[in-house]
C-alpha cells in the first residue's frame, strides 16, 4: 500500500486526542496509521499543536530534495558543443576522457534541461534520437543485374577502408551531394554533384577515393538507386569491389544512414546545394569529423581515421 502524508484534518484530530490524553496506539488505530507515523508526527512540536505541526510540515516540505546549482560556464560549454553537432553523450564522454573527471552536468540532465527549455537549451540542438528503419519497404527503383550483394562483403569493423555511399538530395530535387562514410572510423567525405546521373556519381566516387591511399579503400557499398548503375566503372577505376544492400534494407548501410541524418541537422530538407561551393562543404567537414562519438570511445572520426593510416592492411 502506498504511503500518504498526514493531512491537516488528521492533525486536528491528533491534537484533540492528545488533549484527551489518549495513548499512541489508540491514536494510530483511530487514524488507521502506523504507530511509528504517529510517533514521528508528535515529535514536530511539544506540546502537540495542529497549526504548529502543519507549519513545520510545510517548511520541511518546501526545503526537501536536492538543489544543485548550475554554473553558467558549463551551460555555455554545452551550448557551444551542441552548435557544433555534438550530442550530450559526446559532450560528457569527451570531457571525462580529456579531463579525467566527470562533467558537472549529467547526460540525462542536459536532455531534461533541453526538454524544459532551461538555460537557453533547446531540443532542436540535440542529435536526433535513433528511429526504427523501414526495412520492410518495397523497392520500386530500377533493377540492376549481376550486382554484388552485401552478403558477400567481408568488412569487419576492425579493418579500415570499407566505405558506404549515398546521395543527399537538395531543394526541389535540383541539387545533390555525394556522401561517403568509412565504416570503422565514421570518417565522412562529402562531394558536390553537378547532376544526379549515374555517370556523374561514378566519376565523383572515383575522383574522391582515388586520392586516398589504396590501403584505405577496400570496398564500397551503396543502395540500389539509379545513380549507382555504373558501379562497374567504379570497380574498374578503383580496383575494389562494389556491393549493394538488399532492397528496402537501409539498416544494412547504417553507418552512412546515421551520418546522413547528422548532416541533415545542418543541411535540412529544402537546402539548395547549388548555392554551396566545395569550400563550404570542406569547412563543414572540418567540424563534422571533429565531433567525438560514443561508439569511438569519445574519439573523433578524424583521430581514428588518421591513426589507421600508418598501419592499414
Amino acid at each position: 500500500m502506498s504511503y500518504t502524508h498526514i493531512v491537516p484534518q488528521e492533525r486536528v484530530l491528533i491534537e484533540s486526542y492528545c488533549l484527551e490524553k489518549k495513548s499512541l496506539s489508540y491514536i494510530a488505530a483511530q487514524l488507521k496509521r502506523s504507530k511509528s507515523t504517529i510517533h514521528y508526527e508528535l515529535k514536530r512540536c511539544k506540546p502537540y499543536n495542529a497549526l504548529q505541526a502543519q507549519l513545520d510540515y510545510d517548511a520541511k516540505r518546501e526545503n526537501c530534495g536536492s538543489r544543485r546549482t548550475v554554473d553558467q560556464k558549463d551551460v555555455d560549454y554545452i551550448l557551444s558543443k551542441l552548435k557544433l553537432g555534438w550530442s550530450p553523450e559526446s559532450i560528457v564522454g569527451r570531457y571525462r576522457k580529456m579531463h579525467k573527471n566527470p562533467f558537472p552536468i549529467s547526460v540525462s540532465s542536459i536532455y531534461r534541461y533541453a526538454a524544459l527549455g532551461l538555460f537557453k537549451l533547446s531540443q532542436k540542438l540535440l542529435i536526433r534520437k535513433g528511429r526504427k528503419l523501414k526495412n520492410n519497404m518495397t523497392e520500386t527503383r530500377g533493377k540492376m543485374p549481376r550486382l554484388k550483394k552485401i552478403h558477400a562483403r567481408s568488412a569487419p569493423r576492425s579493418q579500415v577502408g570499407h566505405w558506404e555511399v549515398d546521395t543527399v538530395i537538395g531543394k526541389s530535387h535540383k541539387s545533390q551531394i555525394l556522401t561517403l562514410t568509412e565504416r570503422t572510423s565514421r570518417f565522412e567525405i562529402i562531394y558536390k554533384l553537378s547532376a544526379k546521373t549515374a555517370s556523374e556519381t561514378a566519376q565523383s566516387i572515383i575522383h574522391v577515393l582515388k586520392n586516398l591511399p589504396k590501403k584505405v579503400v577496400k570496398s564500397i557499398t551503396a543502395d540500389r538507386g539509379k545513380e549507382f548503375h555504373l558501379w562497374e566503372e567504379v570497380e574498374k577505376g578503383l580496383e575494389v569491389p562494389f556491393y549493394f544492400s538488399d532492397p528496402g534494407k537501409p539498416g544494412q548501410r547504417g553507418t552512412n544512414e546515421n551520418s546522413n541524418g547528422r548532416i541533415r541537422r545542418t543541411y535540412p530538407k529544402g537546402t539548395d546545394f547549388n548555392r554551396m561551393t566545395q569550400k563550404d562543404i570542406m569547412d563543414f567537414l572540418l567540424t563534422f569529423n571533429q565531433v567525438p562519438r560514443k561508439v569511438l570511445n569519445y574519439n573523433t572520426p578524424f583521430e581514428v581515421f588518421m591513426n589507421f593510416l600508418p598501419c592499414s592492411t
